[in-house]
């Protein structure tokens, strides 16, 4: 895997959890186009680890032509990917450098449709959202656009005011959010009211969010032919909707 220096320009708190780097080339080349699902992967020395570690992140705003984005979650000091987000968030600021890959894998955007699309998401899950509803909104804001996203609370919630932003200017465009202490969580009457099952559905989040998602989509009639998914944790088998 080839590897490039970046320079962080930017850094951004989006919630009480995820914080967004804005990365461009160190030599001030463009990037590579990507399709709107993919990720890259960041390559770190951390001082104090005896090995370089390597992360996947979504990039998670669409395609542009001189800068990646990355979303990350800053994850438990006792989860193995700890190490590294705690790092992102805590010591890497604006101006420093990390090296990056070029954008890779298979969650993507079918760009090519016009039928109806939901997107739908969990947590951390947003980040590949971004890119793919921010194409949507700008290059076929007419076609008919569900988002709906389960967060913890409101201090989780990352990207609100973007999505609502974008929501405004299409033409057939809803947006719904699920606040585990407040409201519940995704269940089929919500997917019933808001996802058309002839459409396309995208769906990211951690593996309890996934089974039941991908479950209920089938339940309300979707074809898993439509139904696209990536796990944001360990993959597991998927069962039966029965």
């Amino acid at each position: 895997m080839y590897f490039k220096d970046f320079v962080v320009v930017r850094k951004e708190k989006e919630s009480q959890v995820i914080t967004s780097f804005y990365l461009k080339p160190v030599d001030q080349s463009n990037v590579p186009a990507y399709i709107p699902g993919q990720y890259i992967s960041l390559r770190l020395s951390i001082p104090g680890e005896p090995y370089t570690m390597i992360r996947q992140y979504s990039l998670s705003q669409a395609s542009k032509p001189d800068e990646f984005r990355i979303s990350v979650k800053r994850e438990a000091d006792n989860d193995p990917n700890g190490v590294v987000s705690i790092y992102l968030h805590e010591k890497i600021q604006e101006g420093d450098r990390v090296e990056i890959s070029a954008p890779a894998g298979v969650f993507v955007l079918d760009s090519s449709k016009t039928t109806p699309v939901a997107f739908i998401s969990g947590g951390v899950g947003i980040t590949p959202m971004m890119s793919m509803f921010e194409t949507v909104a700008t290059s076929t804001p007419e076609r008919p656009t569900t988002f709906l996203h389960g967060a913890r609370n409101r201090l989780q919630h990352a990207f609100d005011e973007d999505i609502r932003s974008y929501t405004d200017r299409m033409e057939y465009a809803y947006y719904k959010t699920i606040y585990d202490e407040e409201d519940g969580f995704i269940t089929r009457r919500t997917l019933e009211e808001y996802v058309d099952p002839s459409g396309d559905a995208y769906v990211c989040g951690p593996p309890p969010f996934m089974v039941s998602i991908i479950r209920e989509l089938r339940n309300i009639g979707m074809d898993d032919s439509r139904i696209h998914f990536e796990f944001f944790g360990p993959a597991i088998d998927l069962p039966d909707s029965n």
